[in-house]
């Protein structure tokens, strides 16, 4: 029986009041809403949204930095 988690890697487009949208990537065994919330507890988070690879190429690439 093997005690290794499967790894997720996800990458959200973050607005924190007051400031400009960044890139967060973060590798985790955890779900996507779990990671949503634990960033969030203790930021001012306008929104954190979940970008699908197609609108992260598109749309957000050039904000990687």
């Amino acid at each position: 029986m093997s005690t290794e988690s499967k790894m997720f890697n996800y990458i959200f487009a973050i607005k924190e009041y007051g400031e400009k949208i960044y890139l967060k990537q973060f590798n985790t065994d955890r779900t996507p809403e779990w990671t949503k919330s634990e960033y969030c507890r203790n930021r001012k988070i306008e929104y954190m949204n979940l970008l699908s690879e197609e609108e992260y190429n598109t749309y957000y690439k050039d904000l990687k930095q």
